[in-house]
């Protein structure tokens, strides 16, 4: 359209020039006449008007045929042939041109079609070689592929902002229920929607501070809740550039439900069986003492002793017998995840947590030797005294504490004193059955069980004098420092890395940059279409289908998908089925749109959303917005619209005819995910294209497209 109005204002600024002209040399002549000549012209005008102004009918007519002539065989033939040797070299090799025009036009596309043969030839050429050299990277790739898909335990590589780079089929398992917010896991999407940021946080600033320390290996263990309230051990391990810079982290994932049930049981196990034997090895005690102390005894008394000796011997075989041999777990246990750190370091963790608050607690940190060794969760032991000095603030209205660390014997001491009021036995037994829940750090576990899995005893005075110093003594068991073990070998990215997987994601923006700014290869995409009943969104008509694949980092994802058939609660007219070949009894026991919709919401969250002719598929979402409760706020672009940017001499724009022009190969049309998967494929042609044109973010993609004749359709 753009090209054909150019054309008429062409031409009537040719025939306005001419007139112009006309009128011009008319008057020339005029004033070059005598009086007596003017009179004979203006007679001969008055009598001839019609042959004069005929004549000048047609000189117009023959121009304005020459210019039309001129722009069709030769003007119009130079877009197109420019539009078209574009896509030659740009993203489809095998195209060739084919116009209407002047001899010399069809001569220059037939010189161009025979460049394009050698260019595809050498392209084919380069393609062959370059995939032969890659067959070789291509079967390592696989055999990575095939061990991390198999690795019993859950995978996550993130960049440094939480945005996931991999991940397997382990790690979807246990996370994809753990949290209800967003259940999708998959590349470029956020990984604290599944795993606690406060946690997330507390271990890389763990890791953070070990890096500043120049430690030759690194890593923190936390525990969080899983799906199914199975129980988590996520073991954080940072990936460094050469410079030792964090540029990612890698999560490692194993299901501890089991071992620490185990756990539990020896526990219990074991408080069962002491208290069972109590009673019994008191009274063994107390009846060989008596034999001791008098060997005189007589015979009676004697034997009496010997009894009850014989009885409470009996009662130990029975108890061992129960509550070991048939009470005993058969699995070993594995132990909760600790590591070997040095106890300044720990109150150094737990001082900066503190002074992150509103308002912040004020940790003074003493003096600490080298020689303190605790083993523990540096993760959950930080959230534990975290938790605990909120509790002591809020009891006493202290803000300021201090520590000091010693050791006696095989137990580290951290003395925690403060100013004002003591707190008393029953607060510090109602704290203990607390769990270490809060909005952003959701913990399992209860703050006696961190500390009883640690083995950590905590003494406390009771109500104190006000001239007494309040304090709360921690007992850590110690280790010797021979006892260090080196830990998970920190990933060190060489210069040159291995294609296995899309690492440039590293070097993304941050989690909210300003999208209009940022360039099309840089942002996440959901490519979506839907197929209804008919095409009246306001005249009743119901999504059938809901199809959608994401394009991360300019690769189309094919297995990250949404495919949903919908039961539109009506019937389906003929025309609509022999178009989408959807029948009546394969919508039968579907979800509704009302529950479809809130899964895909979440499924294209944090993407831009891109659809041919999504001006349609956009009006049918947004009449169901108040059905389903979601809003769709995300940007869109068209790819009808931006085939309009791109090819402006073309008049069809539609799948099949874009496909064609691009080299795309048509799968499953007028199916919803055949349609996304097309579109998806039409889209990552059109990006170079655009580029071209200089068109390289997503506002100047959504300016072009808002400039282009189709913009104005309305549904």
């Amino acid at each position: 359209m753009r090209i054909v109005n150019k054309f008429w204002w062409i031409v009537f600024f040719f025939i306005f020039l001419t007139l112009c002209v006309l009128l011009i040399m008319a008057l020339l002549l005029w004033g070059q006449l005598g009086s007596d000549q003017q009179q004979l012209l203006t007679h001969l005008f008055k009598t001839h008007f019609g042959y004069v102004f005929g004549g000048i009918c047609v000189i117009l007519a023959a121009i304005g045929f020459a210019i039309d002539g001129i722009y069709r065989n030769y003007v119009l033939p130079i877009n197109r042939l420019t539009e078209e040797t574009r896509l030659i070299h740009a993203v489809n090799p095998s195209h060739r041109i084919r116009v209407e025009g002047g001899r010399d036009m069809l001569a220059l596309a037939q010189v161009i079609n025979e460049g394009a043969d050698q260019f595809e030839a050498l392209f084919q050429s380069v393609g062959r070689k370059i995939e032969a050299a890659r067959s070789e990277l291509e079967d390592e790739k696989n055999i990575l592929v095939a061990i991390m898909a198999e690795l019993p335990e859950g995978v996550l590589i993130c960049n440094t902002d939480g945005r996931i780079l991999l991940y397997n089929r382990r790690a979807r398992h246990l996370l994809s229920e753990a949290s209800e917010e967003d259940p999708f896991i998959g590349l470029d999407r956020n990984v604290f929607r599944v795993i606690s940021k406060g946690l997330l946080d507390l271990a890389l600033s763990d890791i953070a501070f070990r890096l500043n320390r120049n430690e030759p290996n690194i890593a923190a263990t936390f525990v969080m809740m899983g799906q199914n309230g199975k129980m988590l051990q996520v073991e954080t391990v940072p990936i460094l550039e050469e410079d030792r810079r964090m540029s990612g982290f890698v999560l490692i994932i194993h299901d501890i439900s089991r071992q620490l049930e185990c756990d539990g049981r020896r526990v219990g196990m074991i408080e069962s069986l002491t208290t069972g034997m109590r009673a019994a090895l008191a009274n063994l005690r107390a009846a060989i003492e008596t034999l001791t102390a008098y060997p005189e005894m007589p015979p009676d008394r004697h034997r009496q002793f010997t009894r009850i000796i014989h009885h409470e011997a009996l009662t130990l075989t029975r108890i061992l017998e129960k509550e070991v041999a048939h009470g005993l777990p058969t699995q070993s246990p594995a132990g909760w995840p600790m590591a070997t750190m040095a106890a300044g370091d720990l109150t150094t963790a737990l001082q900066r947590s503190v002074a992150a608050l509103d308002p912040p607690i004020v940790l003074t940190v003493g003096e600490s030797s080298d020689g303190l060794w605790i083993r523990v969760d540096s993760v959950s032991m930080v959230f534990a005294l975290h938790f605990l000095l909120e509790r002591i603030r809020s009891e006493t209205g202290a803000d300021r504490f201090a520590t000091a660390l010693s050791v006696a014997g095989n137990v580290v001491r951290i003395d925690l004193d403060w100013k004002g009021r003591g707190i008393d036995g029953e607060s510090w037994r109602r704290w203990k059955a607390l769990r270490l829940d809060s909005p952003d750090k959701p913990m399992p576990m209860t703050l006696g069980e961190v500390l009883d899995q640690h083995g950590i005893e905590i003494w406390h005075p009771a109500e104190n004098p006000q001239s007494l110093q309040p304090r709360m003594r921690i007992f850590i068991p110690a280790v010797e420092a021979a006892e260090t073990e080196t830990g998970r070998q920190v990933t060190l990215l060489p210069r040159s890395r291995p294609e296995f997987y899309d690492f440039d994601l590293f070097n993304q923006p941050g989690q909210t940059p300003e999208l209009e700014n940022r360039r099309l290869t840089e942002l996440t995409f959901t490519v979506f279409d839907t197929e209804t009943t008919g095409l009246n969104p306001r005249g009743g008509d119901e999504i059938i289908a809901v199809g959608a694949v994401r394009i991360v980092n300019c690769q189309l994802l094919q297995g990250e998908i949404f495919d949903q058939l919908v039961d539109p609660k009506r019937g389906l007219p003929w025309e609509s089925i022999k178009i989408h070949g959807i029948q009546p009894e394969m919508l039968q026991g579907k979800p509704t749109i009302d529950s479809v919709l809130p899964r895909f919401h979440k499924f294209v969250a944090n993407t831009i959303l891109v659809g041919h002719n999504a001006a349609f598929d956009l009006r049918m979402l947004q009449v169901k917005e108040a059905p389903s409760g979601v809003r769709f706020v995300n940007p869109v672009l068209d790819t009808m619209l931006l085939s309009a940017v791109v090819h402006p001499a073309q008049d069809d724009h539609s799948v099949e005819a874009l496909a064609q022009r691009l080299g795309v190969r048509v799968q499953g049309r007028h199916s919803a995910l055949g349609d996304a998967l097309t579109t998806g494929e039409l889209f990552l042609r059109l990006i170079p294209l655009l580029a071209k044109m200089n068109i390289h973010t997503l506002r100047e993609a959504r300016i072009a497209s808002q400039k282009t004749y189709y913009a104005r359709l309305k549904y």
